[in-house]
């Protein structure tokens, strides 16, 4: 491990995020899960965002994980609803 990988699992585990086992490795805590899961809940709902509007994998791809961490929870929530309006509008064509 990189001594920056080193620092950021410490801190991760003074957060309370992650625990070391000696026989399983590294794992997430309750907490550390249901921040990864809403990680990739906001990641998700930006790429399919993004591919539902034409634009290309790689680049949705790299995107979405770019504005995932920057994003506000009530624009986030907006493009949701967004994508769902056109999706039920493109369900009626």
């Amino acid at each position: 491990r990189s001594p920056t990988v080193s620092v950021a699992l410490k801190k991760m585990e003074a957060s309370g995020l992650i625990f070391f086992h000696q026989d399983m490795g590294i794992g997430l805590t309750p907490e550390g899960e249901r921040i990864a899961r809403e990680v990739t809940e906001r990641y998700n709902a930006l790429y399919g965002l993004l591919t539902d509007l034409g634009v290309d994998d790689e680049t949705a791809r790299d995107d979405a994980c770019r504005m995932e961490h920057g994003i506000s929870d009530r624009s986030l929530s907006a493009l949701i609803e967004l994508r769902q309006k056109l999706s039920e509008n493109t369900e009626k064509l």
